[in-house]
């Protein structure tokens, strides 16, 4: 199971930056999602 994740959109200001993962969720439609825990701040 993945345990951390890390920010690839270039633009995004959390570029780099690498999270714990709280939860997957699958949307109705099928899309999967990463519900990730935000830093302090």
């Amino acid at each position: 199971m993945i345990e951390r994740v890390t920010v690839t959109l270039p633009i995004h200001p959390l570029k780099g930056v690498e999270l714990p993962v709280a939860r997957f969720i699958r949307s109705q439609d099928g899309r999967r999602y990463v519900d990730v825990e935000h830093p302090p701040g």
